[in-house]
């Protein structure tokens, strides 16, 4: 099942440049096949859905650890990470692997992906085009 989630645009801008490789999420999805499923990206702030990408596979690991072996590829400062797991670089995360990504020809907005907000985290959608 595919499943959306909320980005910044400059994180969007990574994604699509190669630049950033993992995208690191307190949870792993346990209804996605990176097989066959994508993941759809909602610029913050915005109500629409702008680009997507396919993740190759899903590592766990303490956040020290995570940030040491992907520091660049997550594409974020050390800080952000830090808060996002409040300090505690012991605290798990999951390193979701960014395969390839695209932009839409044209945004995509919510109500056409059955959601009334942009997701916290994630929301799952089957997303038919």
């Amino acid at each position: 099942m595919d499943i959306v989630i909320t980005l910044p645009r400059p994180l969007i801008d990574k994604i699509l440049s190669g630049e950033k490789t993992v995208e690191i999420r307190k949870n792993k999805p346990k209804k996605f096949n990176p097989e066959l499923d994508y993941v759809f990206v909602i610029e913050k702030g915005t109500k629409l859905a702008v680009a997507w990408f396919k993740i190759s596979w899903f590592e766990f690991g303490s956040a020290s650890l995570v940030n040491f072996l992907y520091g660049e590829k997550i594409g974020v400062p050390e800080k952000w990470l830090k808060d996002y797991v409040k300090n505690d670089s012991s605290k798990d995360v999951w390193v979701w692997h960014i395969l390839k990504g695209g932009l839409f020809c044209s945004p995509v907005c919510l109500t056409a992906l059955g959601l009334k907000c942009s997701p916290q985290s994630y929301a799952y959608h089957k997303i038919i085009f």
